[in-house]
């Protein structure tokens, strides 16, 4: 059997994951798979064929993915694939994302569908509803292909890129970024001429937080890390930009409040319009992420100030 031109890498940053059912999807067409261990030293998998575990330092989800991107730069891969750990692509997902590759030359990044809990399950909580509507906006299953604007974005959880494209334009991951590492990387393609396409027929099915805690918590990082991926990211060594973030952000969180929730609904209100009832929901939650792009315009500012 001839090499596949993709590397599959799986970032494995949970050691309460168990990786069988995403292996035994991946090893049945012979993928070539990496997995990366972020401060994790060792993992058990059944079945090591074409299979390369490197254990990493923790460092973090955006130093692991570039140290995929060059592993699979050094042995030649045409694409890449970025998997996570706590996802489960389907039968035909890899073979998809590589025929599309090969059908779109002029498509640099493309993206498949994630499929959160709630379209999986019969019974779900609200709570858990909310984290896959929020989370995976940007990944709504689509009937047809189609190229991915501003202010969406494909989240690695199931996303592959030309090498070769990456190779040229030098774009990497955002290595202090915790999370929103695949909305700036993004942004990073586009700026760079790249365009990005999200795909039908390739699929990962995701299982989505359960607890009110866990919920705001990941939207609160989202909201600090948006504050350098939206707002800073042009005015970084500006302390003036700081100052007036400051005074003048605070009374535009509800009206931007608004506006992210809408992004976040659309996609999937054209796929039905039932899901504009949670729009509400959205827009408090939407609120506590903007807030803390506010805290983090402190937090950034007390580091300018003290270097």
């Amino acid at each position: 059997m001839r090499k596949s031109p993709a590397l599959v890498a799986i970032l494995y940053h949970d050691a309460k994951i168990n990786l069988d059912s995403i292996l035994n999807i991946l090893q049945k067409k012979r993928n070539k798979i990496l997995i990366v261990l972020d401060g994790i030293k060792k993992i058990k998998v059944k079945n090591k064929n074409n299979i390369k575990i490197i254990s990493l330092k923790k460092s973090g989800i955006s130093i692991c993915r570039n140290f995929c991107i060059n592993y699979g730069i050094k042995k030649k891969f045409k694409y890449i694939i970025f998997f996570d750990s706590d996802c489960i692509p389907h039968d035909k997902t890899v073979e998809t994302h590589i025929k599309k590759h090969d059908m779109y030359k002029e498509y640099q990044l493309i993206g498949g569908a994630v499929r959160p809990s709630f379209l999986k399950k019969k019974t779900t909580s609200l709570i858990t509803k909310i984290d896959g509507i929020m989370s995976w906006f940007g990944a709504v299953e689509q009937k047809i292909d189609n190229e991915v604007k501003f202010p969406y974005h494909i989240p690695t959880l199931n996303m592959s890129i030309k090498l070769e494209f990456l190779k040229k334009s030098k774009i990497k991951f955002l290595s202090h970024l915790k999370t929103g590492e695949d909305f700036k990387f993004c942004k990073d393609v586009k700026e760079k001429g790249g365009k990005i396409l999200s795909i039908t027929g390739a699929v990962v099915d995701h299982e989505d937080r359960k607890s009110f805690s866990d919920v705001i918590n990941h939207q609160s990082k989202w909201g600090k890390h948006q504050f350098y991926t939206l707002y800073n990211y042009k005015f970084k060594n500006s302390l003036l930009f700081n100052i007036l973030f400051i005074f003048f952000y605070l009374p535009l969180i509800p009206v931007l409040s608004i506006f992210i929730s809408f992004i976040s609904m659309f996609p999937w209100m054209c796929k039905n319009i039932k899901y504009s009832k949670y729009f509400l929901f959205v827009f408090l939650i939407c609120n506590i992420k903007c807030f803390h792009s506010y805290i983090e315009c402190f937090n950034d500012l007390k580091k300018k100030l003290t270097q």
